[in-house]
């Protein structure tokens, strides 16, 4: 697979002052990309791209809070970005997930208008199931292609017991951006208040979890995904540290026959 990209959240680093050895890091494993979040965008936009092109390193979205999105605006159309992405809400009923539905449409727009694509990144809560479909497919249904989109972890939609083939066929052209995950087993629904002390059992090795990634990144290339980013949120049992996990996932994931 070439062009493989790298969500920040993975160096399980908070400090904003580790941007720049991170970036490093990510770029001497192999990665062609970023994706930013948190303590990335505490940067000086400027300095952050200065950062990213000297080390040759491309840069897709970033992650926000619901809240902070339009005031980044500016940040992200100085870094270039096309996407600008929520990277959880909490969602425990069919109430919330209209109500955010409705807040997607309308920051969508704005973004929009500011030549950004807002994105969506789900946990395993989005696959409830209300009036017959998942709160992830009613996020889409209800709102505007041209305004918002999904960014789907494909290994929490795995955990969710939902096949990520099936949801990015049925989705084509919604699906712009997949976070690349490793899930070994099934745990179902779950509010995402659950979801970090589940995380070091059931994320693993690459290669090691529920997708066949064989299958699913064609499928999801085929139905417009425009970029595939490693997101890690443990540290394996058998690591030396993190490091070696980011780059055995790089190795991994860009031996795949993907172009």
């Amino acid at each position: 697979m070439k062009n493989l990209y790298l969500q920040m959240f993975s160096f399980d680093d908070r400090d904003p002052l580790s941007t720049v050895k991170n970036l490093k890091a990510a770029a001497g494993i192999g990665y062609s990309g970023v994706e930013l979040y948190g303590p990335n965008l505490k940067m000086d936009p400027i300095e952050l791209k200065a950062a990213l092109d000297g080390c040759g390193l491309g840069v897709v979205s970033l992650h926000a809070d619901t809240g902070r999105i339009l005031s980044l605006i500016p940040f992200a159309k100085a870094l270039g970005l096309s996407y600008i992405g929520i990277g959880a809400e909490d969602l425990p009923d069919f109430e919330s997930a209209a109500a955010f539905a409705k807040r997607l449409g309308e920051i969508g727009r704005e973004c929009r208008e500011n030549g950004l694509l807002l994105t969506y990144h789900n946990h395993t809560q989005e696959f409830r199931q209300a009036n017959g479909k998942s709160f992830e497919q009613y996020l889409l249904d209800e709102t505007d292609p041209a305004c918002v989109a999904m960014e789907l972890d494909s290994g929490w939609c795995a955990a969710a017991g939902v096949d990520p083939i099936d949801f990015v066929k049925r989705n084509p052209g919604r699906v712009p951006l997949v976070h690349i995950k490793e899930c070994s087993e099934i745990i179902g629904v779950r509010p995402t208040h659950e979801i970090p002390p589940l995380v070091p059992k059931v994320n693993c090795l690459a290669g090691k979890g529920l997708i066949d990634w064989t299958a699913f990144l064609p499928a999801a290339r085929e139905n417009g995904c425009r970029c595939f980013i490693v997101e890690r949120e443990t540290t394996y049992p058998g690591a030396a540290d993190r490091l070696q996990c980011l780059r055995e996932d790089w190795e991994y994931y860009s031996a795949l026959p993907l172009e």
